[in-house]
């Protein structure tokens, strides 16, 4: 009888070899380097693409990138803001190819040093000349959904916000479709009347004072000039356009009106407004925002000019977007 134990037929498979396990650690190691010589040979070949590529080009293609974060991330926001004075200014422009950095020699060539500037609100601020961004991507097309005037406070006004002029307002309420010109002859408009609005104020002053103080009969019978009547408010109109006749951001920027009938600021014992000196048929009176607009305290974060480092959170002193 034969005695010699028989293995089972799981004992009995064999074992991966020492030189089995070799080849196979060598396989892997040389997927690895054809996929690390893979990736740097497209790396290799991007950067040749990018190479050939026209300063114009790299913005297209670097808006391009940006239109898509927009699109994924619906929380961030563009701001126009208005620059620091110069001796605070510190932000640089992130435009690829800015071609006013390419033009200065200094190292300090992306320093923005326009009156206006661009940020881009997200976990890390960035910031543009505006005539970059313009090269980027469509702005009028983003406003003022998601390209906005900064509301917000600027430690450099003492916590209050930008007081921003009537073109720019209107630009982007519209999102663009307005006809510069007509604004320019309603904002000529608007100086005359506030002028014979002065003068008004003076006759009817004069003609109260003689009538009250040297008259004792009634009205109409006196023998007194007739009360003088003042001059009509110009109401802003025909300014809209449709949007095949869109005006750019750069336009309005230029433009020799820019901050003219700005908003203005009322403070009194309980509360400040936004008012605004436009008139528009809808409208009546001069539009009013009676929200509370109080200015930031110096010592709190906000996306200032003063304080570029911080975040930029949307609202601020101002209610009242427009």
């Amino acid at each position: 009888m034969d005695r010699t134990p028989h293995l089972s037929r799981r004992s009995r498979r064999r074992s991966p070899s020492s030189a089995r396990i070799a080849r196979i650690e060598r396989y892997t190691q040389l997927l690895s380097r054809m996929d690390l010589v893979r990736m740097q040979e497209e790396i290799d070949a991007e950067e040749e693409r990018q190479s050939r590529l026209t300063p114009e080009e790299r913005m297209r293609e670097n808006g391009q990138e940006l239109q898509r974060r927009l699109e994924c991330e619906p929380a961030i926001a563009i701001l126009l803001q208005r620059s620091p004075p110069g001796h605070m200014v510190r932000a640089e422009c992130r435009a690829v190819s800015c071609p006013i950095a390419a033009m200065s020699p200094s190292d300090k060539g992306r320093r923005i040093m326009d009156v206006y500037r661009a940020v881009l609100v997200s976990d890390e601020d960035q910031y543009f000349h505006i005539s970059c961004l313009e090269k980027m991507i469509t702005l009028s097309s983003l406003a003022p959904s998601r390209f906005k005037l900064d509301m917000n406070g600027y430690r450099w006004r003492d916590g209050w916000p930008w007081t921003w002029g009537l073109m720019l307002r209107k630009w982007f309420e519209h999102s663009g479709c307005i006809d510069l010109a007509k604004i320019a002859e309603y904002i000529d408009a608007y100086d005359t009347f506030k002028e014979a609005d002065s003068d008004f104020m003076t006759q009817w002053g004069e003609w109260e004072h003689t009538h009250r103080r040297e008259c004792a009969a009634d009205l109409g019978s006196c023998g007194c000039p007739p009360e003088p009547k003042g001059p009509v408010s110009p109401m802003l109109e025909g300014y809209k356009t449709e949007k095949a006749k869109i005006c750019s951001i750069g336009e309005v920027l230029r433009h020799p009106y820019l901050e003219r009938l700005s908003a203005q600021i009322h403070t009194s014992l309980h509360e400040s407004i936004l008012v605004f000196p436009e008139q528009e048929p809808c409208g009546g009176e001069a539009q009013k925002d009676g929200s509370n607009l109080e200015p930031r305290p110096k010592d709190e974060d906000n996306p200032s000019p003063m304080n570029e480092a911080s975040k930029t959170e949307e609202g601020g002193a101002c209610s009242h977007h427009v």
